[in-house]
């Protein structure tokens, strides 16, 4: 592997199989030789992609480009309305032709083909690559780069740019700087490392302009995001104690507002700020009347068993799950198993 890569110093575990610093050494080095011999490429990530995934989807991409590759990006869904100003947006598709083929596909940001959209192309991927700091999944492909102490998935896709040669631009920069940033919460979050500063401060010697991305991310809200805030925070209930609190937005409050699913995105993050609060559960309807269900916890307290339960999966301080509905079933089902984790640590 390239001497320049900013592998950690110390030896970090990782979720491959053999478990070791070295084992991610080695999987890096291996997906950097993937990107050096790509050709025609496929980039895809997680469906309702996130800052991470289209960071770190983008910044790939743009990568592979220089490099000489044929990109296609692809997502299930649209790229939110607070992301389309990162650079190489508009190069994302949610349609991929029917002849279409590729020798090498990188999955990002997820380890379960479960998330990745009712129309994504299994039958015609050449040698999959995954790259994925998420705990949970049992990992996808053939070549699999998998750290849950990653601060983000766009951290990973940094160390093998730098293996693969390949040079950091401004406009790789800010995708990888969105990447870290918003998968740390701002930096808030337990998966603050020193590594990950290391990286933020990084893409900004590179060009990452810290006040544009943040500006576009978190202060250009439109105002329907507002009133379905306004009736999301309605709903807010505090239990278990003070420890667990949620809130909830239905079709109605979408149709009622004209929001949209996109405009919930930190919503969660209302009930998490509330003194005494270690747990927070953010619910939004979806299809079939069932419900999404986004989890973020302080310290200690680990979530991401609660949304393995539930269909789903994450990291310990952020994870997510789907269940059927009513509401109200939905809510009791959560509290019962956020009861049951308080109560495991308190033992």
């Amino acid at each position: 592997m390239a001497s320049s890569v900013r592998t950690p110093a110390k030896t970090r575990k990782t979720a491959t199989a053999a478990g070791t610093g070295k084992a991610l050494i080695r999987a890096i080095a291996a997906a950097a030789r993937e990107v050096r011999a790509a050709g025609r490429v496929l980039v895809t990530a997680h469906i309702s992609p996130d800052g991470d995934a289209l960071g770190s989807s983008l910044a790939l991409a743009l990568a592979l480009k220089a490099m000489g590759a044929r990109v296609t990006v692809w997502s299930e869904d649209p790229v939110p309305y607070n992301y389309r100003f990162l650079p190489g947006a508009a190069m994302v598709v949610q349609a991929i032709p029917s002849g279409a083929r590729y020798d090498r596909t990188f999955i990002l940001d997820l380890s379960e083909s479960s998330r990745l959209g009712r129309g994504f192309p299994r039958d015609r991927l050449g040698t999959v690559i995954n790259i994925d700091h998420h705990a949970t999944g049992g990992g996808l492909g053939t070549v699999q780069v998998r750290d849950k102490d990653a601060c983000a998935t766009g951290e990973l896709v940094w160390y093998i740019l730098e293996a693969a040669g390949a040079r950091i631009t401004k406009a790789i920069a800010t995708n990888l700087y969105c990447a870290v940033l918003t998968d740390t919460g701002s930096f808030h979050y337990g998966n603050s490392t020193p590594e990950a500063f290391a990286a933020a401060g990084r893409m900004v010697e590179l060009g990452a302009e810290p006040w544009r991305v943040a500006s576009a991310v978190y202060e250009a809200e439109p105002p329907a995001r507002y009133g379905l805030l306004g009736r999301a925070l309605g709903t807010l209930r505090v239990s278990c104690g003070g420890r667990y609190a949620s809130l909830a937005v239905t079709a109605e409050d979408y149709r009622a507002t004209g929001a949209n699913k996109e405009m919930t995105d930190q919503f969660v993050n209302y009930a998490r700020a509330i003194r005494g609060v270690e747990i927070a559960a953010f619910f939004r309807e979806i299809e079939g009347g069932r419900f999404k269900v986004s989890m973020r916890s302080r310290g200690s307290v680990d979530v991401s068993a609660i949304g393995l339960r539930f269909h789903g999966g994450g990291h310990r301080n952020a994870a997510g799950g789907e269940l059927p509905g009513p509401l109200s079933r939905a809510r009791r089902t959560i509290e019962r198993a956020v009861a049951e984790v308080l109560k495991m640590r308190d033992e």
